[in-house]
């Protein structure tokens, strides 16, 4: 058994990155879920892999949330978590260096900020910024500690493309201000344009999902700005709270 302390869990297609996250001397072990049907790539990415999964064409949460489920003890042997898309490209030393931020600055979740196909303004890299504390990051590539991985693991099955999962991840975590960030001194590329994957899902109003998803959650205790996060969806602000330079 690894005695690694980190875990890398993706779903992965035939244009997989993993292999920028795996060129160097890794902190972590990784784990492929292929959803992809090329006999070529699913041998190869078993050599890649310290644990490989074949699964069926679904969305990556959800398939993360099966591995999980499945392999509990496995999960709970380690101590942070990265669950990136696969068209995001990290070298190792990067993947390696954000668990090592994780550790150092007790974060619950981060993310490496984004040079290329940003979706979101606030994920955009900063130039002479070492992180930001913000209220969220972005369902794309999430670094979590694995007791934070535990408690938001009930959202990675509430809808296809966990859009507008951001807040949720928040307000479920009490919306701390020191333990969420977007980490700027690690960039990573985002290799295609948001969204171009989702017609593997068959036809999707993420939008609507997602409310759907959100309303799942209403409960008294999660809000966004003293109303249900289903209601406030439209009008959630991202926050940096503050700096390190």
């Amino acid at each position: 058994m690894s005695k690694k302390p980190n875990l890398v869990v993706a779903a992965v297609g035939d244009k997989s990155q993993h292999t920028s996250w795996i060129s160097g001397n890794k902190n972590f072990d990784l784990m492929l879920i292929y959803y992809g049907d090329d006999p070529e790539n699913e041998n190869k990415y078993r050599s890649e892999s310290d644990f490989f999964i074949k699964e069926k064409n679904v969305s990556k949460w959800k398939l993360i949330y099966s591995a999980f489920i499945n392999n509990i003890d496995l999960f709970s042997k380690y101590e942070y978590i990265w669950a990136p898309d696969d068209d995001c490209y990290l070298q190792c030393q990067d993947v390696n260096t954000m668990f090592s931020i994780m550790k150092k600055y007790n974060l619950w979740l981060a993310q490496p900020s984004v040079i290329d196909n940003i979706n979101v303004p606030w994920s955009a890299h900063i130039p002479k910024i070492f992180l930001r504390y913000t209220n969220m990051v972005e369902p794309m590539a999430p670094f979590f500690d694995m007791h934070t991985f535990f408690r938001l693991s009930e959202t990675f099955n509430g809808s296809r493309v966990l859009s507008f999962a951001e807040a949720l991840w928040s307000a479920i975590l009490n919306n701390p201000k020191d333990k969420v960030a977007i980490v700027d001194v690690i960039k990573m590329s985002h290799t295609r344009p948001g969204g171009v994957n989702y017609d593997r899902y068959g036809a999707i109003d993420d939008h609507e999902e997602a409310r759907e998803m959100l309303a799942s959650f209403d409960r008294p205790h999660l809000t966004w700005n003293g109303k249900r996060l289903s209601e406030a969806m439209d009008n959630w602000e991202h926050i940096t709270f503050r700096v390190i330079s």
